[in-house]
């Protein structure tokens, strides 16, 4: 958690050209194998988050379901068509 997930917000900054200033808020999603820490807590201790509202919530238990996963939706200020905005899976 405290690798990957920084790993992840970071690489769909850099992919999108965006700052941690164009960040507004973020939410993230994780299983509910996941219980070690929260996804928000491993950004704030690695990233310069510090201003940035994050909220996290926990993917609903549905079998068959993608294990040890976790999500973030990141609301940006952008010039950018939701069109241009890349993706990024890990």
């Amino acid at each position: 958690m405290v690798e990957r997930v920084p790993e992840m917000v970071q690489d769909l900054l850099d992919r999108n050209q965006i700052s941690t200033d164009d960040v507004v808020s973020a939410i993230f999603m994780s299983t509910p194998d996941l219980t070690c820490m929260h996804p928000a807590t491993a950004v704030r201790k690695a990233m310069d988050f510090a201003e940035v509202p994050m909220a996290g919530a926990q993917e609903l238990d549905v079998p068959g379901s993608v294990d040890l996963c976790v999500r973030v939706m990141l609301h940006v200020e952008t010039t950018k068509a939701r069109s241009e905005m890349v993706h990024v899976y890990l």
